[in-house]
């Protein structure tokens, strides 16, 4: 409930008082629903940098709210597998579903008068995942391709993962990791030349190992598009991108 939303009685509660008393008011604690599994990836954006972490699980976690940032004891917690397909909003609705249910199981044992369990956290297994910055997005093409096609996924819609191409930004919306010869010409960076040739052309950039094969984009000033109708409209590609 918003301040702006409660009665002059309740206002008169909180009114005045500090955090640490607040969290005191409800008779059965603040409990929040956390989208990670505890005490891993506390913050403001956990299900963004599990993605673009590369991790192969994260959660849900019930806890109880204290003074710290996501540092409550935890009730409860049901982990989620994170898929190589799973973007942001994928997987933001596997976690919602998730932690819908558990909330529900556990307000129906709050009904019960069952006495709930709570474990504290160890702070030593503690990691952040802190507020995404734009400059977050831009593509590291030194690092391989799944750490691409991570940033990809995990930044879908905000703030994207980005390029730049003939100095105007490039938006990949949507990639492909796939493997490359690592003996060769190429460096990481480069516009594979080979994979512009033939009849049905991809644009295929190099990383330090293998390569990100985009799918669909969106190049500044211009809506999205599949990878291959941008292609046919270009006259010429440079032979590298670049950073900012």
């Amino acid at each position: 409930m918003k301040y702006e939303d409660m009665t002059a009685g309740q206002k008169e509660r909180i009114d005045g008082k500090t955090p640490e008393e607040i969290l005191e008011i409800p008779r059965l604690g603040c409990i929040n629903v956390h989208t990670s599994l505890l005490p891993a990836l506390r913050g403001a954006a956990p299900i963004q940098w599990s993605i673009v972490r590369g991790m192969k699980e994260t959660g849900v976690t019930l806890m109880y709210m204290d003074k710290g940032m996501d540092t409550g004891d935890i009730i409860v917690q049901q982990s989620v597998p994170i898929t190589k397909e799973d973007t942001a909003s994928s997987l933001t609705a596997k976690l919602t579903r998730s932690g819908a249910l558990l909330l529900s199981d556990l307000t129906a044992d709050l009904l019960n008068g069952k006495t709930l369990p709570r474990r504290r956290q160890d702070p030593s297994l503690a990691t952040m995942a802190p507020i995404i910055q734009k400059e977050d997005g831009e593509i590291d093409w030194d690092k391989d391709a799944f750490a691409a096609d991570c940033k990809v996924r995990g930044f879908e819609g905000w703030p994207g993962a980005y390029t730049y191409l003939d100095g105007a930004k490039l938006t990949i919306l949507e990639s492909l990791p796939v493997k490359t010869q690592e003996q060769g010409p190429y460096k990481a960076g480069d516009i594979l030349q080979e994979y512009l040739e033939g009849k049905h052309p991809h644009l295929v950039i190099k990383c330090s190992q293998g390569a990100l094969k985009i799918v669909r984009l969106q190049l500044q000033g211009k809506k999205p598009m599949a990878a291959d109708a941008f292609l046919r409209g270009v006259r010429s590609l440079p032979d590298h991108v670049t950073h900012s």
